[in-house]
Protein backbone atom coordinates (compact mmCIF):
# COMPACT_ATOMS: atom_id res chain seq x y z
CA UNK A 1 0.00 0.00 0.00
CA UNK A 2 2.70 2.46 0.88
CA UNK A 3 4.41 1.44 -2.36
CA UNK A 4 1.33 2.77 -4.08
CA UNK A 5 0.74 5.67 -2.33
CA UNK A 6 4.24 7.07 -3.33
CA UNK A 7 3.55 5.75 -6.51
CA UNK A 8 0.71 8.21 -7.07
CA UNK A 9 2.41 11.41 -4.60
CA UNK A 10 5.23 11.36 -7.04
CA UNK A 11 3.48 12.58 -10.15
CA UNK A 12 1.41 15.32 -7.83
CA UNK A 13 4.65 16.95 -6.47
CA UNK A 14 6.67 17.12 -9.85
CA UNK A 15 3.46 19.00 -11.11
CA UNK A 16 3.46 20.94 -8.31
CA UNK A 17 6.67 21.89 -8.63
CA UNK A 18 6.71 23.28 -11.73
CA UNK A 19 3.99 25.50 -11.21
CA UNK A 20 5.56 26.89 -8.24
CA UNK A 21 9.73 27.74 -9.52
CA UNK A 22 8.65 29.76 -12.07
CA UNK A 23 6.81 32.10 -10.06
CA UNK A 24 10.18 32.76 -7.87
CA UNK A 25 12.30 32.50 -11.03
CA UNK A 26 10.88 35.78 -12.26
CA UNK A 27 10.93 37.81 -9.34
CA UNK A 28 13.78 38.70 -6.55
CA UNK A 29 12.70 40.72 -3.84
CA UNK A 30 15.02 43.08 -1.73
CA UNK A 31 14.43 44.51 1.94
CA UNK A 32 13.58 45.42 4.53
CA UNK A 33 15.30 49.07 3.72
CA UNK A 34 14.06 51.22 7.22
CA UNK A 35 12.76 54.54 6.04
CA UNK A 36 11.28 57.59 7.52
CA UNK A 37 9.42 61.36 6.09
CA UNK A 38 6.94 63.31 5.84
CA UNK A 39 3.99 62.67 4.04
CA UNK A 40 1.25 64.89 2.10
CA UNK A 41 3.02 67.86 0.58
CA UNK A 42 3.50 67.26 -3.30
CA UNK A 43 6.28 65.04 -4.38
CA UNK A 44 5.68 62.85 -1.28
CA UNK A 45 4.18 59.34 -1.54
CA UNK A 46 1.27 59.33 -0.94
CA UNK A 47 0.26 63.15 -1.31
CA UNK A 48 -2.67 63.66 0.40
CA UNK A 49 -5.95 65.23 -1.17
CA UNK A 50 -4.90 68.54 -0.68
CA UNK A 51 -1.36 68.24 -2.44
CA UNK A 52 -3.40 66.99 -5.25
CA UNK A 53 -5.93 70.14 -5.07
CA UNK A 54 -5.25 73.19 -7.42
CA UNK A 55 -3.85 75.49 -6.23
CA UNK A 56 -1.85 72.57 -3.99
CA UNK A 57 -0.76 73.08 -0.70
CA UNK A 58 2.83 72.65 0.58
CA UNK A 59 2.22 71.63 4.10
CA UNK A 60 3.05 67.71 5.39
CA UNK A 61 0.33 66.36 7.82
CA UNK A 62 2.48 63.69 9.31
CA UNK A 63 5.75 61.85 9.70
CA UNK A 64 6.29 58.43 9.04
CA UNK A 65 8.37 55.35 9.79
CA UNK A 66 8.60 52.51 8.02
CA UNK A 67 10.12 48.98 6.22
CA UNK A 68 10.46 49.21 2.32
CA UNK A 69 10.84 46.09 0.45
CA UNK A 70 10.92 45.83 -3.36
CA UNK A 71 9.83 43.07 -5.73
CA UNK A 72 11.18 43.05 -9.12
CA UNK A 73 10.13 41.42 -12.40
CA UNK A 74 13.47 39.99 -13.85
CA UNK A 75 11.44 39.49 -17.23
CA UNK A 76 10.75 42.80 -18.84
CA UNK A 77 7.67 43.78 -20.49
CA UNK A 78 7.91 44.09 -24.67
CA UNK A 79 9.02 48.22 -24.09
CA UNK A 80 11.72 46.62 -21.98
CA UNK A 81 10.55 48.15 -19.04
CA UNK A 82 10.78 46.55 -15.82
CA UNK A 83 7.91 45.70 -13.42
CA UNK A 84 8.72 46.68 -9.65
CA UNK A 85 6.42 46.71 -6.72
CA UNK A 86 7.50 49.18 -3.29
CA UNK A 87 6.00 47.64 -0.46
CA UNK A 88 6.18 49.64 2.97
CA UNK A 89 5.50 47.58 6.03
CA UNK A 90 5.63 47.56 9.71
CA UNK A 91 5.01 51.28 9.27
CA UNK A 92 3.51 54.00 11.38
CA UNK A 93 2.71 57.72 11.43
CA UNK A 94 2.51 60.37 13.85
CA UNK A 95 0.33 63.52 12.64
CA UNK A 96 1.85 67.03 12.93
CA UNK A 97 -1.28 69.00 13.02
CA UNK A 98 -3.34 71.29 10.70
CA UNK A 99 -5.42 70.23 7.59
CA UNK A 100 -6.57 65.99 7.32
CA UNK A 101 -4.98 64.26 4.76
CA UNK A 102 -8.45 63.86 3.50
CA UNK A 103 -9.76 67.41 3.94
CA UNK A 104 -10.09 67.92 0.00
CA UNK A 105 -11.09 64.50 -1.21
CA UNK A 106 -14.31 64.87 -3.66
CA UNK A 107 -16.17 62.81 -1.41
CA UNK A 108 -17.92 64.47 1.16
CA UNK A 109 -17.00 61.24 3.79
CA UNK A 110 -13.88 63.26 5.38
CA UNK A 111 -13.10 65.43 7.73
CA UNK A 112 -11.18 68.76 7.94
CA UNK A 113 -8.48 69.31 10.88
CA UNK A 114 -6.69 66.98 12.60
CA UNK A 115 -4.65 67.66 16.13
CA UNK A 116 -1.05 66.94 16.60
CA UNK A 117 0.11 63.88 17.65
CA UNK A 118 -2.49 60.90 16.55
CA UNK A 119 -0.66 58.05 16.12
CA UNK A 120 -1.48 55.00 13.79
CA UNK A 121 -0.35 52.21 11.37
CA UNK A 122 -0.19 52.01 7.95
CA UNK A 123 0.35 49.90 4.80
CA UNK A 124 1.09 50.69 1.02
CA UNK A 125 2.18 49.30 -1.81
CA UNK A 126 3.17 51.38 -5.08
CA UNK A 127 3.72 50.10 -8.38
CA UNK A 128 6.54 51.15 -11.20
CA UNK A 129 7.54 50.95 -14.75
CA UNK A 130 11.46 51.23 -15.21
CA UNK A 131 13.02 51.68 -18.25
CA UNK A 132 16.57 50.74 -17.55
CA UNK A 133 19.72 52.90 -17.85
CA UNK A 134 21.86 51.64 -20.87
CA UNK A 135 23.75 49.21 -18.26
CA UNK A 136 20.20 47.45 -17.83
CA UNK A 137 19.17 45.70 -14.74
CA UNK A 138 21.97 44.76 -12.36
CA UNK A 139 20.25 42.31 -9.74
CA UNK A 140 23.65 42.79 -7.87
CA UNK A 141 23.13 46.35 -7.57
CA UNK A 142 22.19 48.48 -3.74
CA UNK A 143 20.13 50.83 -3.14
CA UNK A 144 21.82 54.77 -3.60
CA UNK A 145 20.72 55.67 -0.24
CA UNK A 146 19.98 59.73 0.45
CA UNK A 147 21.72 62.59 2.25
CA UNK A 148 19.98 60.61 5.34
CA UNK A 149 21.33 57.67 4.42
CA UNK A 150 17.68 56.54 3.63
CA UNK A 151 16.68 54.07 0.63
CA UNK A 152 14.06 55.41 -1.04
CA UNK A 153 12.07 54.22 -4.03
CA UNK A 154 14.15 56.92 -6.35
CA UNK A 155 17.41 55.74 -4.56
CA UNK A 156 16.79 51.81 -5.27
CA UNK A 157 16.08 52.67 -8.65
CA UNK A 158 19.01 54.52 -9.49
CA UNK A 159 20.90 51.83 -7.48
CA UNK A 160 19.52 48.49 -9.53
CA UNK A 161 18.87 50.11 -12.97
CA UNK A 162 21.90 52.91 -13.25
CA UNK A 163 21.64 56.93 -12.82
CA UNK A 164 20.57 57.46 -15.81
CA UNK A 165 17.32 54.93 -15.64
CA UNK A 166 13.43 56.75 -15.71
CA UNK A 167 10.26 55.52 -14.04
CA UNK A 168 6.56 56.36 -13.81
CA UNK A 169 4.40 55.41 -11.49
CA UNK A 170 1.23 53.63 -12.49
CA UNK A 171 -0.61 52.66 -9.04
CA UNK A 172 -0.58 53.14 -5.81
CA UNK A 173 -3.04 52.14 -2.65
CA UNK A 174 -1.93 53.31 1.08
CA UNK A 175 -4.30 52.40 4.09
CA UNK A 176 -3.39 53.95 7.29
CA UNK A 177 -5.45 53.21 10.79
CA UNK A 178 -5.56 55.60 13.76
CA UNK A 179 -5.66 54.46 17.31
CA UNK A 180 -8.96 55.69 18.98
CA UNK A 181 -8.47 58.88 20.86
CA UNK A 182 -11.56 60.57 22.36
CA UNK A 183 -12.39 63.31 19.63
CA UNK A 184 -11.09 61.54 16.53
CA UNK A 185 -14.26 61.35 14.27
CA UNK A 186 -11.99 60.01 11.28
CA UNK A 187 -9.80 57.05 11.95
CA UNK A 188 -9.26 55.02 8.62
CA UNK A 189 -7.92 56.84 5.34
CA UNK A 190 -7.25 55.08 2.05
CA UNK A 191 -5.92 56.87 -0.43
CA UNK A 192 -4.68 55.60 -3.99
CA UNK A 193 -3.64 56.91 -7.26
CA UNK A 194 -7.58 57.73 -8.72
CA UNK A 195 -8.15 60.28 -5.59
CA UNK A 196 -11.76 59.70 -7.03
CA UNK A 197 -11.96 56.23 -5.08
CA UNK A 198 -10.56 57.89 -1.33
CA UNK A 199 -11.89 57.25 1.22
CA UNK A 200 -12.43 58.36 5.25
CA UNK A 201 -9.82 60.28 6.35
CA UNK A 202 -7.52 61.04 9.70
CA UNK A 203 -9.64 63.65 11.22
CA UNK A 204 -10.37 65.14 14.52
CA UNK A 205 -12.54 67.76 13.23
Amino acid sequence: MRRKLLALLVPIMAVLATVVRPAFADSLTYGPYAGSGAAGAPGTTPPDSCALANPPTTTNWAVELYNLYFTVNTVPDSQGRFHVTARYKQAHFSTLGGDSPGKCDSSLDHGSAVTEGVTGSFTGNQHLKVTPGVGGFDPTGSCERNTSQICTVNGFVRGFFGDDATYTAFYYRFHYTAKPPTGLIYSEWITQIDTTLDTGDIATS
